[in-house]
């Protein structure tokens, strides 16, 4: 995460590695839970907070084969966390 410069302090591990997944372009729930390996609901928990801080954005939504859902695009909010 060295391209930040925001202030990270309040940002908790979890989030930190959904960031950290999104600096290499966005992605849904599922995607970065299947990424890190953890449960959707963890991922959400940590999404739902980052996006509250205003540190990712939904950019679209993205319709999943398998489940027939639609999930929601996620993308770091460029002007707040890059240089």
């Amino acid at each position: 995460l060295e391209s930040y410069n925001t202030n990270m302090a309040g940002i908790k591990d979890r989030q930190l590695q959904i960031l950290d997944e999104l600096v290499s372009g966005p992605m849904t729930r599922p995607e970065i839970a299947s990424k890190l390996g953890i449960y959707p609901s963890s991922v959400s928990a940590a999404v739902n907070a980052l996006l509250v801080k205003g540190h990712i954005s939904v950019i679209g939504v993205k319709h999943n084969p398998k489940t027939r859902k639609k999930n929601e695009v996620l993308a770091l909010v460029k002007s707040k966390t890059y240089k």
